[in-house]
């Protein structure tokens, strides 16, 4: 009798070690958001709980034409792993004065996209040698539907109620080269 306890306590075991390995990368609640591959975040803040609420600071590189350069910066509130609101601030600058008009038409042509759009707001300025583009989307009064008529359903970051998720946002970010910092609550 204590050989068969024994030997189905050891079943037991084995077979919940089995099942809690299996966890899949869909179920992952860690993203390591450093853009660093295969490797854990030096800092602590970076490896973020998409689950949980907190902020991100983050920017990324980019490549500008005509030697222009960039400073991209995005800055996200998130609750439970849906985003509350973002704020971005996308600049470019430098000498050219015909590329810089091509990223202030460019910039306007998409914000003329999103013009009727409330709590979706984008406002584009040229100052000397820079051209901002500002916008602040505020997720929990915005009319998401609005703006998936406008981007698509497929490779955004909505769920399947329209919410804009966390993990979706940074894997389409880091694929851009997106890096961030946050505060984990």
């Amino acid at each position: 009798m204590k050989k068969i306890v024994k030997s189905s306590l050891i079943l037991l075991v084995l077979c919940l070690f089995l099942v809690g390995c299996q966890k899949k990368e869909k179920d992952v609640d860690v993203v390591n958001v450093s853009n660093t591959k295969g490797k854990v975040a030096e800092k602590g803040t970076q490896n973020i709980n998409v689950k949980g609420s907190g902020t991100l600071k983050c920017k990324r590189e980019g490549t500008a034409i005509d030697n222009l350069d960039t400073d991209l910066s995005y800055t996200v509130t998130y609750q439970d792993g849906v985003m509350i609101s973002i704020h971005s601030v996308e600049k470019v600058s430098g000498d050219s004065e015909s590329a810089l008009k091509q990223y202030y038409d460019a910039y306007n042509k998409i914000k003329e996209n999103y013009k009727d759009i409330k709590y979706y707001d984008m406002t584009v300025t040229k100052e000397g040698k820079t051209v901002t583009n500002d916008t602040t989307i505020n997720y929990d009064k915005v009319d998401v539907s609005k703006i998936i008529k406008i981007e698509g359903r497929e490779g955004n970051i909505f769920d399947e109620d329209n919410k804009p998720i966390l993990k979706k946002w940074i894997n389409l970010g880091k694929k851009v080269g997106l890096t961030c910092e946050g505060v984990i609550e």
